[in-house]
């Protein structure tokens, strides 16, 4: 679900759960290196956590909730 203000330009996305949780979770990590790394796309589902320990970022589970956004859309 995508909403954008056509008078102000703010624009949100969120994703609807369509299921449950898989019994077993998965570890996915990625290298931010350059500024084209930060724009690359992320789904971050209810349930997961994000940890960035080089500058001490930590988004708990169902924070956001689900959302469909740039690894710097994460941070930001």
């Amino acid at each position: 679900m995508a909403f954008t203000c056509e008078r102000c330009g703010a624009h949100t996305s969120e994703i609807k759960t369509g299921g449950e949780i898989g019994e077993k979770g998965k570890k996915i990590t990625i290298s931010v290196e350059t500024e084209d790394d930060l724009k690359r796309d992320v789904f971050k589902s209810e349930s997961a956590r994000v940890l960035i320990p080089e500058i001490d970022f930590e988004m708990d589970y169902g924070t956001l909730g689900g959302k469909y956004t740039t690894v710097e859309g994460l941070v930001d």
